[in-house]
């Protein structure tokens, strides 16, 4: 019975299926056998990811790992004990799909090399940013669209003028391909005693990747240095140390020593993550006034006063403010409607809503009326207003982001990019300006091909 099943593991690639075969079975299942099946299926997983890094396209991600290791009975030698690690993934995309890749690192260095002799300029960015406010402006109406006809209360379903291609999401210009034929394979690599978080660790790490992956002969180095990019994914930490490895070890004998094949990256989600963050510090404010704290305490949302990188924080916060915006554009579209509820909308065209949606954003959370309304004089300044405007501003901002990397609409990603530095940039958030002004050096100046 455990040989064909065993089989079948391998074949599979998975112990839930065999799991649910056993207990159909009716075949209890051990500890060890358990142990053992998961251990078949590791080992058969890494030995095919060996196999395809040495022949395709790929790029990989790491992260550190904290664990508490706690016994019940303490003894010399056996104690509760914190640990820390280094776990990483690598991804492999379909065989049909094409990279239009440099031929060779000579060929992309050169091209980062002669994009490194005219770094962008603040006018520049100031251009990016002028150039892409009509997209922003039309994925922002959308968006305000959907607030509305989403809601519950609008009965979309059985609008009249459902059909209609006003409710239609804008075109981007580019965007990951979906479907099941452009999935990439996913490869979880095994976790190593490293801790990452020094450009040592980072060191040590490179090296045990290596060798997990079967790169860490001569042959496979001097093929790594010559004729390989990786691109490498982190959270800011993971690119800091990766950048700073490379230029400690620049003047290093070879290719491969010099890590001419890393290309660091931060990644999409920790940047969201401190997008949160700085709305949170921004606009927490107080129980009595227009702000996240008053809006926690009528949603009755609890552990949210303070910004948290452990825990469930994040998650939770982002759901209270997507409720938070919601509610802010739906009292907007009723305002400037002069409707008595969202049911009341119904009887307008598809043409008429998106009228209001456009000034929506326009007269409530747009710069311009912001730096309207604070031209007043002071005796005619609405303070309230000017801060729900602001408030508004910054929320359909971060909605933007959100669906623009659910969507994977690249074009809007980097469409966003002058304005989150803009942000990072005046919420005194260092880490990120930097992070931000380097991936717009290297889109603008320095990448090629399909690296870009």
């Amino acid at each position: 019975m455990h040989r064909p099943i065993s089989l079948y593991l391998k074949a599979c690639g998975t112990a839930v299926k065999a799991f649910d075969i056993m207990s159909a079975l009716g075949v209890t299942l051990s500890q060890k056998w358990a142990l053992t099946a998961v251990e078949s299926v590791a080992k058969h997983k890494m030995d095919d990811l060996v196999n395809q890094v040495k022949t395709t396209s790929f790029h990989t991600t790491h992260d550190n790992i904290n664990r508490m290791f706690r016994v019940s009975h303490q003894r010399v030698g056996h104690n509760s004990h914190f640990d820390s690690g280094t776990a990483a993934t690598v991804f492999i995309p379909p065989a049909e799909t094409e990279y239009q890749l440099p031929t060779t690192n000579e060929e992309f260095l050169r091209g980062v090399a002669e994009g490194a002799k005219t770094p962008i300029t603040a006018h520049e960015i100031q251009e990016l940013h002028a150039n892409a406010a009509p997209r922003i402006f039309a994925q922002n109406v959308h968006t305000v669209l959907g607030l509305l006809v989403n809601d519950p209360a609008f009965e979309f379903k059985t609008y009249k003028h459902q059909d209609s291609n006003i409710f239609d999401r804008p075109p981007v210009s580019e965007a990951l391909p979906t479907g099941p034929g452009h999935a990439l394979d996913q490869y979880l690599m095994r976790t190593a005693k490293i801790d990452e978080a020094s450009h040592e660790g980072n060191r040590q790490w490179l090296d045990e990747w290596s060798r997990q992956l079967g790169l860490d002969s001569d042959v496979e180095r001097e093929n790594m240095g010559r004729n390989r990019i990786v691109v490498w994914s982190g959270d800011q930490l993971t690119a800091s140390r990766l950048r700073g490895l490379k230029a400690l070890r620049s003047m290093d004998s070879s290719p491969h020593e010099q890590l001419c094949w890393v290309e660091p990256i931060f990644g999409w989600f920790h940047l969201q993550m401190a997008f949160a963050t700085s709305l949170h510090k921004q606009y927490y404010g107080t129980k009595a006034g227009i702000g996240f704290s008053r809006a926690f305490e009528l949603l009755g949302k609890k552990g949210l006063a303070s910004a948290k990188v452990k825990g469930n924080w994040f998650h939770d916060f982002e759901e209270a403010l997507k409720d938070i915006a919601a509610a802010h554009f739906l009292c907007t579209w009723l305002e400037v409607t002069g409707a008595s509820s969202v049911k009341d909308l119904r009887s307008k065209s598809p043409e008429e809503l998106k009228c209001f949606a456009e000034r929506i954003i326009l007269e409530f959370a747009s710069t311009a009326a912001l730096e309207e309304l604070s031209r007043r004089l002071p005796s005619k300044r609405d303070c309230l207003r000017e801060q729900v405007v602001q408030f508004n501003r910054d929320l359909l901002e971060y909605l933007e982001l959100d669906d623009a990397i659910k969507q994977g609409h690249i074009s809007r990603m980097e469409d966003l990019l002058p304005s989150l530095l803009y942000r990072f940039q005046g919420g005194n958030n260092k880490l990120y300006v930097i992070e931000v002004t380097e991936l717009l050096q290297k889109l603008q100046k320095e990448w090629i091909g399909d690296v870009k």
